[in-house]
């Protein structure tokens, strides 16, 4: 109630506070053994992973822009799972019961380890929580207002922050942007009957993405799933559901099963970044053409590489992302007790709007029974008055979050304005020279974009002039949208 009616009158004893320097940390977290408590992201609410805006070379991240702790936005998918956790199949169809039950079981073993592992903390995980550690910090610091940009979740984060403490906003950028609402509670009786990832309708994003990586591959030049690359994939995943493809993966030299539900996986994943598209119509390719598994191994080894789930440097070490993903999310929304909902939502989703139905939806399936609850969540409302605009950019073709949840907040938000991007890609990170201007110029002295303003993306993916190898800004965009790949996604190989 007090943080609705007036954010400056908060005292600290109101809240919780669990980003404290470590000397201050709760002592159930310092209690904590060890290596549970290098995974928990509570202190200044960044994860023990590597840090999105950290730069090479500073000693640490920009404290002006912490809350980093992405549910969207952290750590390589499929290989890191692999090594370190159970598969989570995703249900392809109906008759695949067995996945529904493997995925079923996975995620009871997570909700019983954390229910049994994750003391106090696990009723202090969202994005409230996080918001209020963003405002000590700023605080800390002796900043009168806060700088903030927040990609991908980080833009849950950022609004909730922008709504808590509307008269604190310096400059706060959100940039591929989820629909609050969809995210916390949904409409209506949606909380009850609808995932929060199936509300999120980034299967939508991700089919309008699709196809637009048809059409341009299609009218492109070197797209080598060209011509008539819709029907051949349609036909190829026909394909793939009657039986998996033996594929070797060149790393380890093992072999694994390469079925419907990777297929669908790994052109989501390669939405994500559009410079990776020719590896992607290759690997495509490769498959219709049934190749060895060798070569296919090959094939995906380069599309990983392009999407910048693997590097020359090896995987990362282990990080929290598949403990953090559900305590967040799974804190902050709203979800049916019942597995049987996930089913048909996907079920009906893919009959609705395409491949991606049942992926999006199957990815919040562990907060059917996640055993925390926050009583210090925030679910709105989203609609006040910050003390400066707020930047809200939306790639137009997003396979993650969609155009439309930028839409949405630009007009939840009466203080705020909207930068559109045509481009293919999740988030406008490292797409586009007018962006970034924008970016600058709103971050140094607040300057705004004028309305209806759209920014172009630099190259178009099969334009003549892209590159087939990676420079160091496509590896560098690579990266960026690996780390905001959601992790729950990950699907093990072998």
């Amino acid at each position: 109630a007090d943080e609705l009616a007036g954010d400056d009158q908060l005292a600290d004893a109101q809240r919780p506070f669990l980003g404290a320097p470590v000397s201050a940390q709760p002592k159930e977290v310092a209690d904590l053994p060890k290596p549970l408590a290098d995974r928990l992201p509570v202190i200044l609410g960044c994860s023990s992973g590597d840090n999105l805006l950290h730069q090479p070379g500073t000693a640490h991240p920009d404290p002006h822009r912490f809350g980093d702790r992405l549910i969207l936005g952290h750590a390589p998918v499929q290989h890191e799972v692999r090594q370190q956790h159970h598969a989570y199949p995703v249900p392809a169809a109906a008759v695949e019961q067995h996945a529904f039950l493997a995925r079923e079981a996975a995620d009871l073993y997570l909700d019983g380890a954390c229910a049994q592992r994750g003391g106090k903390i696990i009723d202090h995980m969202a994005t409230a929580d996080v918001a209020r550690d963003l405002d000590a910090l700023r605080a800390a610091v002796g900043d009168t207002r806060l700088t903030y940009a927040g990609y991908s979740y980080g833009t849950y984060l950022g609004v909730t922050y922008a709504n808590l403490f509307p008269s604190r906003v310096r400059a706060v950028i959100v940039d591929g942007v989820l629909d609050p609402i969809a995210w916390s509670t949904g409409v209506g009786n949606e909380g009850t009957t609808i995932p929060f990832s199936t509300r999120l309708h980034s299967d939508l994003g991700a089919q309008a993405t699709l196809n637009e990586f048809f059409r341009l591959c299609d009218a492109g030049v070197g797209c080598a799933f060209a011509p008539n690359s819709a029907s051949r994939f349609a036909a190829l995943g026909a394909r793939l559901r009657q039986g998996p493809i033996t594929i070797i993966d060149p790393s380890t030299g093992q072999a694994f099963e390469f079925n419907y539900s990777l297929l669908i996986l790994q052109a989501l994943i390669g939405m994500y970044n559009s410079s990776s598209w020719p590896f992607l119509a290759a690997f495509f390719a490769a498959l219709e053409a049934s190749a060895s598994a060798t070569q296919l191994g090959a094939s995906l080894n380069s599309l990983d590489e392009s999407t910048g789930f693997i590097t020359k440097r090896g995987f990362p070490n282990y990080r929290n992302n598949v403990e953090a993903f559900p305590a967040i999310a799974c804190s902050d929304s709203d979800n049916p007790d019942s597995y049987a909902a996930w089913s048909q939502q996907g079920a009906l989703a893919d009959q609705n709007d395409g491949y991606f139905g049942r992926i999006w939806t199957w990815i919040s399936s562990i907060c059917a029974k996640w055993p925390g609850s926050d009583q210090a969540r925030y679910v709105g409302p989203f609609n006040r008055t910050t003390a400066n605009p707020v930047l809200v950019i939306g790639n137009q073709f997003d396979p993650a979050t969609r155009y439309q949840g930028a839409v949405t907040v630009h007009g939840l938000l009466p203080n705020s304005a909207l930068l559109t991007v045509h481009g293919w890609g999740h988030t406008s990170l490292f797409l586009s020279a007018c962006v970034d201007a924008a970016v600058s110029a709103y971050l140094l002295r607040v300057a705004v974009p004028a309305s209806g303003t759209v920014c172009e993306q630099d190259v178009v993916p099969f334009a003549p002039t892209l590159a087939t190898r990676l420079g160091s800004r496509d590896a560098s965009r690579a990266r960026a949208r690996a780390a905001l790949t959601p992790n729950a996604l990950a699907q093990p190989r072998d």
